[in-house]
C-alpha cells in the first residue's frame, strides 16, 4: 500500500501532489505548538495549590487569582494579534515574545515568593499574548488555497500537539512539586519553553510568512474609533455611515469581526467551565485520595484526564464528521459548538455530585473518595472542548476577513478571557459573602445554572448567524 501511494504521488502533476499532503513547515508550528502548551500547563498543574500551600492565600482567593492570570493570559492576544497583523508579522511577533515567555518561568523558578509570583505570571501572561493569537493563524498560513480542504484534520493534529504537551508538562511538574522540589518544578516549563523556541526557530526558512500590512488607516480600530464621531442619517446605522470614509471591504470586515465577536460571546461561559482544572478542581482533587498505584499523586496530576479524553475523542469525533458529511448531513461549525455548549454544563453537575460526596466523607470523618472520580466531570469537559475549541479555531480563521485574522483570533482569546473573569468574579463573590473555605457545592451549581443559559443563547445565535465563505491566504 505505501508503495502504491508513492507511486501514484509521484505520477501525479505537482499541484494534485500538493494539494494532498501536508505542508511540511506545518508540522513546526505544530511540534512548537505541543512545546508551549507543555510549559504553560506544567505551570497551571502546579500554579493553585502553592499559592494556596505555600504563600499564604486563602483557597478562594487563590482560584481567583489563577484565574486573574488565565484573565491576562487570554486578553494580551488582543495587543498580540494588532502588533502582528500590524508591524512585526506572525513570525517575528512568536519568536520575539518567547524570549520573555522562557524568562517569566525562570523568575518563578528563582523566587519562590509572592514578588516572583506576580513577575514571573505577568512575563508568562504577556509572552502567550503574542503567541496565541497567532500560532494557529500562522499554521493556517502555511496551506495554500489548494490545500485548504485539509484545514479542519491539520487543526486536528495542532490540538493534538497540545494535548500530548500538556500530558508531559502535567505529569512532570505535579510530581516533582509532590516531591517538594518546588524550584525544579518550576523550572520545568522554561526549559519545556525552551525547546519550543529551538523547534520554532529551525523552520524559519520554510515558512510562508504573510507580511505585515503596517499602520491601516482604514483597518478595523480607524473603523471602530471613527463610529463615535460619525453621524448617522435618519434610518441608518453609526456603521453604515462611516462609509462615506471607509471603502466597502473595511465596513464589511468591521461588520464580519462584529458578528463573529457577538458568536463568540456566547462561549465565554464553557471558558468559565474549564478554567475550573486549574482551580476549583484542583482543589477538590488536593482533598480526596489522590494515591495511584502506591504513589501520591499531585492534584493537579489528575488534570490529565482531560488530555486522556480529548486525545481519544479526537479520532472518533472526526469519525463521526466525517461519516455524517458522506451521508449528506455534515455538521457545521456553528451546530458543533451548539451541541458542546449543551453538554457542559453535565461536567458542573458532576463536579457538584462529586463535591457533595467528598464533604460528606470528610464530614463524617471517613475516607475521602478518590480523585479518579472526578473523570466523569473530565469526560464532559473533554466532550464539550473538542466540540467547542477545535472548532472555534477553525471557525475563527474561516470566517475572518483576511486583512483581520489577528483581530479576530485575538476576539476568540478574549472570550476566554471573560469566561476566566467570570470565575474570578464568582469566586470573590462567594469569598465576600460566606468567607472561607468557599462553599464549593453552590459554587459548582451556580456555574451550572450561568453554562445552561449560555447554551440556550448560544443556540438563538447560531440560528441566527450566517457562515461567510472566506478565501485562504495564497
Amino acid at each position: 500500500m505505501a508503495t502504491d501511494a508513492a507511486v501514484a504521488a509521484a505520477s501525479s502533476p505537482p499541484a494534485k501532489a500538493a494539494s494532498t499532503r501536508y505542508p511540511p513547515q506545518a508540522f513546526f508550528v505544530i511540534f512548537t505548538e505541543g512545546a508551549e502548551r507543555m510549559s504553560f500547563y506544567g505551570l497551571t498543574a502546579i500554579l493553585t495549590t502553592h499559592m494556596s500551600e505555600h504563600l499564604g492565600f486563602s483557597e478562594a482567593n487563590a482560584v481567583a487569582l489563577f484565574s486573574i492570570f488565565s484573565a491576562v493570559t487570554y486578553i494580551a492576544p488582543l495587543l498580540g494579534g494588532w502588533l502582528a497583523d500590524r508591524f512585526l508579522g506572525r513570525y517575528r511577533t512568536i519568536l520575539f515574545v518567547s524570549f520573555g515567555y522562557v524568562l517569566g518561568h525562570v523568575v518563578l523558578s528563582a523566587f519562590e515568593n509572592r514578588f516572583g509570583l506576580y513577575l514571573g505570571c505577568a512575563l508568562i501572561a504577556m509572552g502567550a499574548g503574542g503567541i496565541k493569537p497567532n500560532v494557529s493563524v500562522f499554521m493556517g498560513d502555511q496551506f495554500r488555497k489548494d490545500q485548504e480542504h485539509m484545514l479542519e484534520r491539520a487543526y486536528g493534529w495542532f490540538y493534538f500537539s497540545i494535548n500530548v504537551g500538556s500530558a508531559i508538562g502535567i505529569t512532570a511538574c505535579s510530581e516533582v512539586y509532590e516531591r517538594k522540589q518546588t524550584a525544579l518544578a518550576f523550572l520545568i516549563p522554561a526549559i519545556a519553553m525552551g525547546i519550543a523556541l529551538v523547534i520554532y526557530y529551525l523552520g524559519r526558512n520554510r515558512y510562508t510568512r504573510v507580511p505585515p500590512t503596517g499602520p491601516n488607516p482604514n483597518g478595523f480600530f480607524a473603523v471602530l474609533g471613527h463610529l463615535f464621531s460619525v453621524t448617522p442619517q435618519p434610518g441608518q446605522s453609526r456603521l453604515e455611515a462611516a462609509g462615506a470614509k471607509f471603502p466597502p471591504q473595511s465596513i464589511t470586515g468591521v461588520r464580519a469581526v462584529y458578528r463573529i465577536g457577538f458568536v463568540f460571546l456566547f462561549i465565554s461561559a464553557f471558558w468559565a467551565l474549564f478554567f475550573q482544572y486549574g482551580g476549583s478542581w484542583q482543589i477538590q482533587a488536593s482533598k480526596m485520595n489522590r494515591e495511584l498505584f502506591g504513589w501520591s499523586m499531585g492534584a493537579g496530576f489528575y488534570s490529565n484526564l482531560n488530555t486522556v479524553f480529548v486525545l481519544s475523542l479526537i479520532p472518533i469525533m472526526n469519525a463521526v464528521y466525517k461519516r455524517r458529511a458522506d451521508a449528506g448531513h455534515a455538521l457545521t461549525p456553528i451546530r458543533k459548538m451548539t451541541i458542546g455548549m449543551f453538554i457542559a454544563p453535565l461536567a458542573f453537575l458532576a463536579a457538584w455530585a462529586l463535591q457533595n460526596r467528598l464533604d460528606a466523607a470528610l464530614a463524617a470523618g471517613q475516607t475521602a473518595p478518590h480523585a479518579m472520580l472526578q473523570a466523569v466531570q473530565y469526560f464532559f469537559l473533554s466532550l464539550a472542548e473538542v466540540l467547542i475549541s477545535i472548532t472555534g479555531l477553525e471557525f475563527a480563521f474561516t470566517q475572518a476577513p483576511k486583512e483581520m485574522k489577528g483581530v479576530v483570533m485575538g476576539m476568540w482569546f478574549l472570550c476566554i478571557s471573560l469566561g476566566a473573569q467570570l470565575t474570578a468574579l464568582v469566586a470573590k463573590a462567594f469569598s465576600l459573602v460566606a468567607g472561607d473555605p468557599i462553599n464549593w457545592q453552590s459554587f459548582f451549581l451556580v456555574f451550572f445554572g450561568i453554562s445552561v443559559a449560555a447554551a440556550v443563547g448560544f443556540s438563538f445565535v447560531g440560528k441566527w448567524y450566517r457562515p461567510a465563505h472566506v478565501e485562504a491566504a495564497p
